[in-house]
């Protein structure tokens, strides 16, 4: 924004020479260009210690449409606001800095001195907000959140496509358990047909070869007729021999 370069007073009529305007109206309040700047005409000063709520200057020598806050105190330069109760939501101010202050019936309380605007009694202040684009807030514009734009209807989806897509994950879902189920019967089948492959080879196996089967049968008895003592016996043409 364009810097505005009015020239700002303070209450005696003095310049103030190191504040800015806080806002674009003929006669508004003015900060220092580190403070916030508050819409109930009041500064607060952040940018250095102490930090402190304080009354500034007005773009208008006889302070005609500003802040009547701490006017009177402190009329040639800035004024500071000082908290001296609070409670809840509610807080009692003094312009300057407090005081203990004598009561009649002797005892003793905080309170202002006489240049306040109420004399020796705390006030109030009315609920204010940050003014941005000014001082401090220079190169703010606005705190609420920037407008985003709607997602294109290519990357939009409506219920109906969220709830094809829950059908799509559930027939997967069949798809996997049927899988699951389908893949170990599949072995147990084919064990049971390698198994009945090899029971038959060997049922060929031995209806083809008897012969050698009842071979070792009768050596088998040879063996046990020697064991036993009884002589084997010979072919015809042995025994006639001799």
């Amino acid at each position: 924004m364009v810097a505005d370069d009015r020239t700002c007073y303070f209450p005696l009529g003095t310049e103030a020479p190191d504040t800015v305007p806080c806002g674009s109206e003929e006669n508004t309040s003015c900060c220092g260009p580190e403070d916030v700047c508050l819409d109930n005409g009041l500064c607060m000063r952040v940018g250095e210690q102490p930090y402190s709520l304080w009354r500034g200057a007005c773009t208008n020598k006889d302070w005609t449409g500003c802040t009547p806050h701490c006017k009177y105190s402190s009329p040639e330069g800035g004024a500071i606001l000082s908290i001296i109760y609070t409670w809840g939501s509610s807080s009692q101010y003094c312009c300057g800095a407090p005081r203990l202050v004598h009561s009649e019936d002797g005892s003793d309380d905080i309170g202002c001195f006489d240049d306040s605007d109420n004399g020796v009694e705390t006030f109030e202040l009315e609920d204010a907000n940050a003014v941005y684009g000014r001082a401090l807030l220079s190169n703010v514009s606005t705190t609420a959140p920037t407008e985003t734009q709607a997602p294109s209807e290519t990357q939009s989806s409506s219920p109906t496509d969220i709830s094809s897509g829950l059908g799509g994950s559930e027939t997967c879902h069949d798809t996997a358990i049927g899988a699951g189920v389908g893949v170990p019967l599949g072995a147990l089948a084919l064990l049971f047909l390698i198994w009945a492959m090899l029971e038959r080879k060997w049922k060929s196996e031995l209806r083809q070869s008897p012969n050698e089967v009842s071979g070792i049968s009768r050596k088998v008895n040879q063996v046990s007729e020697l064991e036993d003592g009884g002589r084997p016996e010979l072919s015809g043409d042995s025994r006639h021999g001799h």
